[in-house]
């Protein structure tokens, strides 16, 4: 479905998904294989529909942890840690989540709609797993967003608050200079 999309090939997307739906054997495969079916509808511009299956997908995994986008809402990751659920394999489905709200960012994004808070949402889901380099990539794409609508201040709040020390506590030497540079940036604006 990947290298197809990849491709462009849309009609080998549609057909690979419809032969391999009815043998998904359980939920938890239908989400992984729905969120790749989003990203696969994300490379073909698709992103109506990407955005209806990343919905879908992230409303099921907030499910799971017994959360609602909301209860997320001005929380750190710590805290979040306190009030989840703890299925079994609570590490892979909090990864799991944050992957398709990064995708459900994008799609929305690529609508002009706002997305912000799927990408915090990742970005402290993301924390919860040790995920450091995707923090820091959602963060910087997060403050790109901010850039976008000269909120200069809310770009600058992200790359102090969450990406630059993430970077520095996690050793992340080889985005030291990206990131430093986006800052700058930045403040130069």
């Amino acid at each position: 479905i990947l290298l197809a999309s990849d491709q462009g090939r849309e009609n080998d997307v549609r057909h690979a998904v419809a032969y391999a739906t009815p043998k998904i054997p359980d939920a938890d495969h239908q989400r992984v294989f729905d969120y790749n079916h989003a990203v696969a509808l994300l490379k073909l511009k698709r992103h109506k529909q990407a955005e209806a299956l990343c919905k879908k997908v992230s409303d099921e995994y907030f499910e799971i942890l017994g959360l609602t986008p909301q209860d997320v809402m001005g929380k750190n990751p710590d805290t979040l840690w306190m009030v989840i659920k703890r299925p079994s394999e609570v590490h892979e489905h909090i990864k799991h989540l944050a992957d398709t709200l990064e995708v459900y960012a994008k799609a929305r994004e690529a609508q002009g709609l706002y997305a912000s808070f799927q990408r915090i949402h990742a970005m402290k889901f993301y924390h919860m797993v040790g995920g450091y380099e995707s923090v820091v990539r959602v963060g910087q794409d997060l403050a790109d967003v901010f850039v976008g609508i000269k909120d200069f201040a809310g770009a600058k709040e992200v790359m102090e608050q969450h990406v630059l020390p993430v970077v520095t506590q996690a050793g992340l030497i080889g985005r030291m200079v990206q990131v430093r540079s986006q800052y700058a940036v930045i403040l130069a604006l």
